[in-house]
């Protein structure tokens, strides 16, 4: 991940083929990264060129697949349970989402994303 001198990160990701893309993250999530990075024992801002994983393990490590399932799923959780007991939409629609609809439905919204010359056949190929 890097950080820049700006309020602006840029996520640096291995994507499908092996392709390197760099995905700048809204500022909007600047906030929570900082509080997960200090929840994790690390500095709030990254250095630069860190290669500590986003989401990672105990150790420090990449999580494997099951691992990262795992943490989205929890936070899935937490956001269903924070959602009003009569807004029954939206909490199916939470309940609903997995790693494979995140991951297949926020590149089509992403001008980051296409705008690295990635096709929607591509991203969603399996």
């Amino acid at each position: 991940m890097a950080s820049p001198a700006e309020p602006a990160w840029t996520l640096h990701v291995r994507g499908k083929g092996g392709k390197l893309r760099a995905i700048p993250l809204p500022s909007r999530c600047l906030p929570i990264l900082r509080a997960y990075r200090l929840a994790r024992g690390l500095p709030a801002e990254p250095a630069p060129l860190e290669s500590v994983p986003l989401v990672h393990s105990e150790k420090r490590d990449a999580l494997g697949h099951s691992g990262l399932y795992d943490e989205v799923k929890a936070v899935l959780q937490a956001a269903e349970a924070k959602v009003p007991a009569g807004d029954a939409a939206t909490r199916a629609l939470i309940h609903a989402a997995s790693t494979h609809w995140l991951r297949h439905g926020y590149p089509y919204r992403s001008p980051a994303i296409r705008s690295n010359a990635c096709s929607p056949a591509v991203t969603a190929a399996p």
